[in-house]
């Protein structure tokens, strides 16, 4: 990245947010901790009850609290269900036959010698199959095959 040598916008309003917001926690904890003998000896004479000191970052740590159920209720609520297939595939998932693969782990039809396989779906039964049926990946493709054809032939 090249610099020009001067500064963006960002980075001006971020270096000032940055220093006003340090120098406004600086007076709340001089407020906050100073007796208020101090407070009108430097001539500050209107300011709010101390109690706020406690009040207010309470209530911020609730607020933020809140918002991050809040959030998590609404990533909840526009979650699929596990039923659902769009937990599983969506648009621009291939399977290796629409790839024109023979399997994952052989050669590409009508190409000579080996290829590096694209990125590809793998069906969540084949995985599963694999991992905890102590199945090969072709024997576990063989049965999801299987499985597929059954169930669109039960379809028809």
């Amino acid at each position: 990245m090249t610099s020009t040598g001067s500064a963006s916008s960002v980075e001006v309003y971020g270096f000032a947010g940055y220093i006003l917001s340090a120098f406004a926690f600086g007076l709340f904890l001089l407020w906050a901790y100073l007796p208020e003998k101090a407070l009108v000896a430097v001539g500050v004479t209107y300011y709010p009850d101390k109690q706020w000191a406690v009040i207010l970052p309470g209530w911020l740590l609730i607020a933020l609290a809140f918002a991050l159920f809040v959030y998590e209720s609404v990533n909840q609520v526009h979650a699929k269900p596990f039923s659902s297939m769009h937990t599983v595939h969506d648009v621009s998932s291939k399977s290796y036959k629409q790839l024109g693969l023979v399997g994952l782990t052989s050669r590409k039809a009508g190409v000579d010698g080996w290829t590096t396989l694209p990125l590809v779906h793998i069906p969540a039964p084949v995985v599963s199959r694999v991992l905890y049926g102590s199945r090969t990946v072709r024997k576990a493709l063989l049965e999801e095959d299987a499985w597929l054809q059954a169930s669109s032939a039960q379809r028809t």
